[in-house]
């Protein structure tokens, strides 16, 4: 009967230990920081690129729409902590040059990629599933677009919607000691 009780806490501190905290949701609906320039500078623990080339590119809005301005290659977001990214909701921008694909890469905390998704975006908005721990920052490039602006650099335009994530990280090796030296 002890080794069940024992048993029985084992299990209900692995579940307890290992739970992710519930999904938050960047939909960009507010605003916390803006750049001086109007792009979008930070959302809850969210801080988004801007001022990367000549201009003051950055995420901004359109008419209910969030996209990359200036329709520039390299934009990025960078959680305050890693984080396990779930989704978000990608599109091309309706009209305007497509990404052919659309890469998005995602890096650590040490800045080592932890792999490129490649997504063949539409021009409507769609749900794209990642689930993928250690997520620090999410950087966006592309093969597609024109040289827009006359300045020798290709230039595509998408949106982004929706992003999903949770700051739960994995057990850490401490957590597991613990409930083996129940045992």
């Amino acid at each position: 009967m002890n080794r069940l009780i024992k048993s029985s806490f084992a299990v209900l501190a692995l579940v307890l230990i290992a739970t992710p905290a519930s999904a938050k949701l960047i939909d960009f609906s507010t605003v916390d920081v803006y750049t001086a320039q109007g792009r979008i500078g930070r959302i809850s623990d969210v801080s988004f690129s801007y001022d990367l080339f000549t201009h003051d590119d950055g995420f901004d809005h359109y008419e209910g729409i969030t996209y990359n301005y200036y329709g520039e290659q390299n934009e990025y977001f960078i959680f305050d902590a890693p984080v396990t990214l779930n989704s978000m909701m990608l599109s091309d921008f309706p009209g305007l040059n497509p990404t052919n694909p659309l890469y998005v890469e995602l890096f650590d905390v040490a800045d080592q990629s932890l792999g490129i998704h490649t997504l063949n975006l539409g021009e409507t908005l769609e749900t794209f599933d990642f689930d993928v721990a250690g997520v620090k920052k999410v950087q966006f490039t592309f093969d597609g677009g024109i040289p827009f602006y006359g300045d020798g650099r290709d230039h595509a335009w998408y949106t982004i919607d929706d992003i999903d994530y949770n700051d739960s990280t994995p057990a850490s090796k401490d957590s597991w000691s613990a409930v083996k030296a129940l045992y």
